[in-house]
């Protein structure tokens, strides 16, 4: 599924991913990785905020 957002996000179709090295798809795992990993703690900390008030 990663795979379909990623060419969603670039603007580029699944086939036209499919010439992307390896290396270069495994950056941009980390990446959304990263992102996630941020909007989690972001969330958490919101919802730290509301229920502390």
């Amino acid at each position: 599924m990663f795979l379909f957002v990623l060419a969603r996000d670039l603007g580029k179709t699944v086939e036209e991913l499919a010439g992307m090295s390896s290396e270069e798809f495994t950056y941009w795992m980390a990446f959304y990785d990263h992102q996630n990993q941020k909007l989690k703690e972001a969330q958490k900390a919101q919802k730290a905020k509301i229920k502390h008030g």
